[in-house]
């Protein structure tokens, strides 16, 4: 099977069926019984795709890497653009269909199969459940960015500032509206089942920002900010992994990893923590920080369960949030100037305590081979 990914983007109509396996038994009296045979929430995908009409050269592209695969033998990663599913490991289940159309055009269609059933990605409704009031939800998988309102409905009046265009942003260098940084946000790993934002080891600064107003009061509110993470500690630079809030003593409220190596709460500058901390060691971990409305008392999470407290005042500032930096439009204290810096989902929602924490590890375990709690 070749790690390889399918090359050509504008589809005219791409139709997905999801697929699973179920054996029902019928008895006399009418009644069913059913059995599922693939685990919960595992489907394999059918995708029906018709290009845009194909120049010469373009066809000559779909052509050779068709030729390449062996038609229906090799599989490929092919991404679900159209529909924000992420990727799937598909071989075609139909021969390749081509018609010349005139002198220069070439309409082509194709039918493919994912090589095994998947867990579905994480559901914005299956966030909600486990993390309650959301705020908003960065996801890699997708390159989209979600946003509630405080009822934990999805706030359609800002989905057209949220997202500039259908396509992909990663792939094809379009910059969401939502992100005011100058780079655009680089989604990494595309020959691979899950994905993440890249941020360490490029050649650019990259990092991105919004200054949406906060859907939450400033001062010290519930909050809870949970990541999915995968960070070298060998720098002696400050980097700050996510943040809202703005630049300054107690102003912010973030995940940083410390110029010790050190994975810990961040409030906006230099602050020290001494219980709340867990070494950078280079592995995928969730990591979270956590506050009660009104308290001074700070909590620190890694891979769903607490690993300490401290006590910090803070004040949070209403400055929008950034996603590899500090927030404000400079990118201070870049994730970027670390050799490993990956992001794969970044959540912020209403304080969790110990259980719902677990849960929320638990439902992106899987993802990135985190052992669940």
């Amino acid at each position: 099977m070749s790690d390889i990914f399918y090359p050509m983007a504008g589809f005219r109509d791409l139709q997905v069926q999801y697929m699973d396996r179920t054996m029902k038994d019928e008895f006399e009296d009418g009644s069913e019984s059913a059995m599922r045979l693939w685990p919960d929430k595992f489907f394999k995908r059918q995708f029906t795709a018709q290009h845009y009409q194909l120049s010469a050269q373009e066809f000559g592209y779909v052509k050779s890497f068709f030729t390449a695969r062996s038609g229906q033998y090799d599989s490929f990663w092919f991404r679900d653009n159209v529909n924000r599913q992420g990727n799937a490991k598909v071989r075609l289940s139909k021969p390749l269909a081509v018609k010349r159309n005139g002198q220069i055009v070439y309409d082509v269609s194709m039918e493919m199969r994912e090589i095994a059933p998947v867990r579905m990605l994480v559901e914005l409704n299956e966030v909600i459940d486990v993390a309650g009031n959301l705020y908003f939800w960065w996801d890699a998988n997708r390159a989209t960015y979600f946003r509630t309102r405080p009822s934990g409905l999805a706030d359609v009046s800002t989905v057209a500032a949220l997202e500039s265009t259908v396509w992909d942003s990663s792939y094809n260098g379009i910059k969401p509206a939502w992100n005011t940084a100058d780079p655009n946000l680089f989604v990494d790993s595309e020959n691979s089942q899950y994905n993440y934002f890249e941020f360490g080891n490029v050649i650019s600064s990259r990092f991105a920002r919004s200054t949406f107003t906060l859907p939450f009061a400033t001062g010290k509110p519930s909050l809870t900010m949970f990541i999915i993470a995968k960070i070298d500690g060998a720098s002696a630079v400050k980097r700050v992994l996510a943040s809202i809030g703005a630049l300054g003593a107690t102003k912010a409220f973030g995940i940083q990893c410390d110029t010790d190596g050190f994975l810990k709460p961040w409030f906006g500058a230099t602050e020290t923590w001494t219980n709340g901390k867990f070494a950078a060691d280079s592995n995928w971990h969730s990591i979270a920080v956590s506050r009660m409305s009104g308290s001074d008392t700070v909590g620190f999470a890694i891979d769903g369960a607490f690993v300490g407290t401290d006590t910090l005042a803070g004040s949070l500032t209403d400055n929008g949030f950034a996603l590899g930096s500090a927030p404000d439009a400079s990118g201070t204290y870049p994730l970027y100037t670390d050799t490993l810096g990956q992001i794969a989902h970044v959540i912020c929602c209403t304080s969790l305590d110990v259980t719902p924490m677990a849960a929320l590890h638990n439902l992106f375990a899987h993802q990135y081979g985190l052992t669940p709690v």
